[in-house]
């Protein structure tokens, strides 16, 4: 009995000893996240939110940033992820959403149907 506690005992402090001076590191969780910016502008005569076309990866959080730079408020959303938004002229939104699959997402102002939508594309 005496010589199972001795052994058990020395491989317990072997194995001490053999990660002694060894940093062991846990393994740290990121929030994986990507960053878009979109932003409501005059182009070419038209009102647009731009960039036209971004591509993310699909189960990534998504932190959007949402920016008019018109002299008058409007409007922000994604169906599905971003209800209807109004967006201060000068004014700065930010959201968040995590696109589950692949899929082509519209961004737009539901306050001026002429507006030029984006596309989100989730990959």
């Amino acid at each position: 009995m005496i010589s199972k506690i001795l052994l058990a005992s020395a491989v317990f402090i072997g194995a001490t000893v053999a990660t002694a001076g060894v940093e062991v590191k846990k393994p740290i969780k990121h929030n994986v996240k990507e960053t878009v910016a979109f932003e409501a502008r005059m182009e070419s005569g038209k009102k647009i939110w731009a960039p036209a076309e971004t591509k993310v990866e699909a189960g990534k959080q998504l932190e959007i940033t949402a920016h008019n730079s018109l002299p008058e408020p409007h409007g922000f959303t994604i169906v599905g992820y971003i209800e209807p938004q109004t967006i201060g002229a000068g004014e700065t939104k930010t959201f968040t959403i995590t696109p589950k699959k692949s899929e082509d997402l519209k961004v737009s102002c539901q306050l001026h149907p002429a507006h030029v939508p984006a596309t989100l594309k989730v990959k």
